[in-house]
């Protein structure tokens, strides 16, 4: 198997293409570590790409033996594995047991349980933001359909926010780090525009709580 040429490169991962085989891509680490989508608070750690890469098969492996449709192949190297070649879709998926981080900035109001605990879901927390860069809104397609506004706090375009009604046909997105009101309201898209006609949420929503589901008892197992 021989690496070809760079298809992409982000603040903590490489893809490379596979000669001779179009439809398989190899994926590697960096030892690069980032903070509130803030270039300034990156920074390197010795051995991250290495770590990253061991954890992430081994979960891979995990659900692959659960049965859970995967692009990941196999580990090939201390920092790499080989995955198929997929067409990413600008979402990004959040399962939480427990309402801690930016779930909390969202929802103020949401109590703790004894002794300081975090609040415990019983029913899995399913949350759908939209992968945006610079508050460039794109569609399926690639093309720009909206800017989102300056954040007056960080002096930087709002990236990421929170999609309130994933299931409907018009997506409302919300800042992702203030209360969800009138004043973190930030503008309408419509999921036509952003998922492929193949996909669903309902069928994301379903994988995704598995994954959660598979894992959460996993980790249980080895007493994590």
């Amino acid at each position: 198997m021989e690496k070809g040429n760079i298809l992409c490169e982000g603040k903590t991962k490489v893809v490379k293409m596979v000669k001779n085989d179009p439809t398989k891509v190899i994926i590697k680490n960096k030892n690069v570590i980032t903070k509130n989508d803030d270039p300034d608070q990156t920074r390197t750690m010795e051995r991250k790409a290495e770590l990253a890469t061991v954890i992430t098969c081994i979960v891979f492996e995990v659900l692959k033996l659960a049965g859970i449709p995967l692009a990941y192949i196999k580990k090939v190297g201390k920092t790499e594995f080989l995955a198929k070649l997929c067409r990413m879709i600008s979402l990004e998926i959040v399962v939480r047991r427990y309402a801690v981080g930016s779930y909390l900035k969202r929802n103020p109001t949401v109590e703790g349980g004894k002794d300081g605990a975090p609040h415990r879901f019983t029913e899995l927390c399913f949350e759908v933001f939209l992968k945006t860069t610079g508050g460039v809104i794109l569609s399926k397609d690639g093309k720009k359909i909206g800017q989102l506004p300056i954040d007056q706090e960080t002096k930087r375009p709002v990236d990421d926010p929170l999609i309130l009604n994933p299931m409907c046909a018009s997506w409302k997105l919300y800042h992702p780090k203030k209360p969800i009101s009138d004043n973190s309201y930030l503008c309408t898209v419509s999921r036509e525009d952003v998922l492929p006609k193949n996909a669903s949420i309902e069928e994301i929503k379903t994988i995704a709580c598995q994954v959660f589901l598979i894992i959460e008892d996993f980790l249980s197992l080895i007493n994590l």
